[in-house]
């Protein structure tokens, strides 16, 4: 059929689409601000701070302005769990 000049079929599909990704987009960003906030509490409940602050895209110039080193994280160095002896936390399930 030809719908020319109005396109009421094409238009409609195009207007559902764009309404279905807006509502998908702010259901999105709802999920993820409560995500944030949810871990934002554990942090806090296992005595660390609530917010997290970046500093992998920071300068060593802006690092050293703020006192950093750029692996300081909370009062601890980058691998010091490293090594630390983990497996007794894990158990082994055998699937054969």
């Amino acid at each position: 059929m030809n719908e020319a000049p109005r396109y009421t079929k094409g238009l409609t599909a195009n207007l559902v689409l764009f309404v279905t990704i807006s509502v998908l987009v702010i259901m999105t960003a709802a999920y993820l601000r409560f995500l944030n906030r949810k871990h934002a509490n554990m942090r806090v409940a296992m005595g660390k701070s609530a917010t997290i602050i970046d500093l992998s895209m920071m300068s060593n110039s802006e690092l050293k302005a703020q006192g950093l080193s750029g692996n300081e994280i909370e009062g601890e160095q980058t691998g010091d769990k490293a090594f630390d002896d983990i497996t007794g936390k894990f158990m082994m399930v055998n699937m054969m």
